[in-house]
């Protein structure tokens, strides 16, 4: 017995598209969807999407984010803070002076040109450029010259500023001047709102998310008190809207069942689809959307926790 050996169905939106329409009893078998029902079908479907990625949490949209914040700094917006998905951590090997553009590294595996750069500088601020050129050796040449002394020693980050799209935030943490992640509290605004002192600098040990339109904010408390400090968060990404018929979907293979019904039963209304043939393609539809959220759930031990 021969297998494929292949694991990957990869569909596109138009194949989704033709199984809803094919549930529907729209298009003949075979024919190529018009101009008019994919443009229909592909609103739908960017609709049927956001719709559920407001219905709970979807494994895999689960991704890290990092948030370098700054001095005294009580809100940080996702759409305008040092923000990414992954970084690179060092130190330097030698002190550098004010005005200085270059640094010298203990290690600069990962530093390419163009990198966001930042270096601790003596009053506990971080000095953010990007990089200039390839690394010569362990020296790394700045695009901004440094506006302070430099320790060796000090902490130096660099990211690619790459950051999906942030639809809810599920836990933060923060690293300071060790390794260590530590969790932090999650406020409610009520709370955080009551807190007498929202200025006060320190090391951060709560956090409260505002979910906004545009994007969400993080505020901590207290500010932090220096820069070296990273803040780790958990969050669900926004799903990918679709945008051409070639295009594959930003949804698992086990899914799929439950997409293309689900949005049959959103275009059964333009469609005049008669009644009969409704209720059986929104009884399919709920049972595969029943079948997909049971898969998409964590496996994990209980834990109760006493407090």
């Amino acid at each position: 017995m021969t297998t494929s050996g292949t694991t990957e169905l990869g569909y596109t939106v138009n194949q989704i598209l033709e199984e809803a329409y094919d549930a529907l009893g729209v298009a003949a078998d075979g024919e190529t969807l018009s101009g008019n029902l994919f443009a229909r079908g592909k609103k739908s479907l960017n609709m049927l999407l956001r719709q559920w990625q407001g219905s709970g949490m979807h494994l895999w949209t689960m991704t890290e984010g990092y948030l370098f914040p700054t001095k005294g700094g009580e809100s940080f917006s996702l759409a305008t803070a040092r923000v990414a998905n992954a970084y690179s951590r060092t130190a330097t090997s030698a002190a550098a002076s004010d005005t200085d553009t270059t640094v010298t590294l203990t290690s600069v595996t990962g530093i390419t040109s163009g990198l966001n750069i930042g270096i601790l500088m003596d009053d506990n601020t971080m000095h953010w450029t990007t990089v200039n050129g390839a690394p010569s050796g362990n020296v790394v040449t700045l695009a901004d010259a440094l506006t302070g002394d430099v320790n060796s020693g000090a902490v130096v980050f660099t990211y690619d500023g790459t950051f999906r799209a942030c639809q809810r935030i599920r836990q933060v943490r923060r690293i300071d001047s060790s390794t260590y992640e530590i969790p932090m509290q999650m406020y409610a605004r009520a709370d955080y709102m009551a807190l007498p002192n929202k200025a006060e600098q320190s090391v951060p040990v709560l956090a409260y998310v505002s979910r906004q339109l545009s994007a969400s904010t993080i505020y901590l408390w207290p500010t932090v008190n220096r820069e070296d400090i990273v803040i780790p968060f958990t969050y669900e990404r926004v799903i990918e809207a679709v945008t051409a018929s070639t295009e594959t979907l930003d949804v698992p293979e086990y899914w799929f069942p439950a997409l293309y019904l689900n949005l049959a039963v959103l275009l059964a209304t333009k469609m005049g689809t008669n009644p009969q043939r409704y209720q059986v393609v929104l009884s399919q539809a709920q049972e595969a959307l029943a079948q997909a959220m049971t898969f998409d759930t964590e496996v994990a031990d209980w834990r109760l926790t006493c407090r």
